[in-house]
């Protein structure tokens, strides 16, 4: 959630006609419903409400711009809603898009309930939690990340780090990606794979699925150069040629390896600039970082109580790590 714009909302002047996700009214199927609502926005006149800094819409306004949106923001949202869904009957959100999708987030992102998060828990700890061989890398990456929403957005979650969560990602993979697991167990996992962005790893994992379903070393060697643990080595050794002073003269060099002596300048090119490319992130990553600060909505996060910008139903701007006031106990050891 995020403040309004600071910009004036220019006229909406016309009424595009999509076809908008309908939501179960379960919370279990709320963040899906959410994400593909979302989605469809973004490609309509309401697309200004949405702030990308957030992944969210703005909060509620009553500036005179905003109003043609919340209203039509409203009717998207009750006509997505199962009949008997409480929210429709309800007043106090009546031609108010906006406090309507926040109160409908309140209701079904944080439930609170003990048992919803440890069936959560026990399926992203299950050893069965994998890629099956009908699965295609990004269909597994949204599964998986689907799973792992439902558990962060839970006040009781415990708190799971970006690499905890990416390398139970990739050594999930099942067929065909079982050595960046047994890199993973040996503690030679290629760092690339965990500090790289998301859309980045999607396109490495795509181009080992693609070389994976062919034997060649042209493949192995592409494969080799997104440093993928110890057998970047293998590959380079694979495509070098013969050494002998006594094949000029007596037999004609295969063509082929004048290409795969290419394929090894390039492996060794692309390994250099990947080399250096670490070695910034790894600069980036040892800067020191900010000091865990308390919000009486969040717990312990990266902003006081009073800067908090999505307070929940009574919040305390007042609230320190020291004085919670009762509030949030959120990443926060136990005493």
């Amino acid at each position: 959630m995020s403040d309004i714009p600071s910009t004036s909302f220019p006229p909406i002047a016309a009424i595009s006609k999509h076809k908008w996700p309908t939501f179960s009214g379960t919370s279990d199927t709320f963040l899906e419903w959410k994400a593909q609502f979302l989605a469809v926005l973004c490609s309509t006149e309401l697309a200004p409400l949405y702030d990308a800094s957030v992944d969210n819409l703005i909060m509620p306004s009553t500036r005179a711009d905003v109003i043609p949106y919340d209203i039509q923001l409203y009717s998207r949202i009750i006509a997505a809603l199962p009949a008997s869904n409480s929210f429709i009957g309800s007043a106090e959100y009546r031609s108010k898009g906006l406090a309507l999708w926040h109160a409908l987030g309140q209701e079904h992102e944080s439930t609170g309930s003990y048992s919803r998060l440890d069936n959560l828990l026990s399926t992203f700890y299950s050893p069965s939690l994998s890629r099956s061989d009908s699965e295609t890398n990004d269909t597994y990456w949204n599964r998986y990340f689907s799973l792992v929403r439902k558990i962060t957005s839970d006040p009781n979650a415990p708190p799971f780090s970006r690499d905890y969560i990416r390398k139970k990602f990739i050594t999930t993979l099942g067929t065909g990606f079982e050595y960046i697991r047994k890199d993973a167990n040996n503690e030679r996992l290629a760092l690339t794979l965990l500090i790289c962005s998301d859309e980045e790893l999607k396109s490495i994992l795509r181009k080992v699925h693609m070389n994976k379903s062919s034997n060649s070393v042209v493949n192995i060697s592409t494969v080799s150069a997104y440093g993928y643990g110890t057998h970047h080595a293998n590959a380079v050794n694979a495509v070098k040629p013969p050494t002998s002073a006594l094949t000029s003269d007596r037999t004609p060099v295969d063509p082929r390896i004048d290409t795969l002596c290419t394929l090894a300048a390039n492996t060794a090119k692309l390994l250099a600039e990947h080399s250096t490319i670490l070695n910034k992130c790894v600069a980036a990553l040892n800067k020191p970082t900010r000091s865990l600060q308390y919000c009486w909505t969040h717990g312990g996060c990266n902003h006081k109580s009073a800067d908090c910008r999505t307070k929940a139903v009574g919040h305390q701007d007042t609230a320190t790590l020291k004085d919670r006031k009762g509030g949030s106990e959120r990443n926060l050891k136990r005493e």
